[in-house]
């Protein structure tokens, strides 16, 4: 429950910094914010998500996925961060290393959020899931 409220600081932390670069200099990185908006949003959804996940459910266990997802989540929003006090908006190209970090960081994140839901669907239904191999 502490970590839904660590990131749900970030998240307004972040749409803060966001609103307010915008308005402060002629900074040019929204999407950057966009995407560490939209990484702390799925971080702060996923803490104790597959608690009611029996553990031989996935292989590795529904946990390590959402310890995953959590870190890769993380990742995402400090190579955004260091990406915007790294680089100047005026000389700065749209795709840079932090930038190219933040976005894979935050497909993976995408990607175990969704394969959790997938998850928690098919236990819902009572299908379970196939056995791992």
């Amino acid at each position: 429950m502490t970590l839904r409220y660590v990131f749900l600081a970030v998240l307004v932390l972040l749409a803060v910094v966001s609103i307010g670069s915008s308005f402060i200099s002629a900074d040019v990185r929204m999407s950057d914010y966009i995407i560490a908006i939209a990484a702390a949003l799925l971080a702060n959804q996923m803490p104790g998500s597959t608690r009611a996940l029996p553990p031989t459910s996935m292989r590795p266990t529904p946990r390590t996925y959402e310890r995953v997802g959590l870190a890769c989540a993380t990742v995402s929003i400090l190579a955004i961060l260091v990406g915007s006090m790294t680089t100047r908006a005026a000389d700065a190209s749209p795709f840079t290393i932090p930038w190219l970090i933040a976005a894979a960081a935050l497909l993976a994140t995408i990607c175990i959020s969704v394969a959790i839901m997938i998850t928690k669907d098919r236990q819902r239904r009572g299908l379970g899931t196939p056995p791992a191999q």
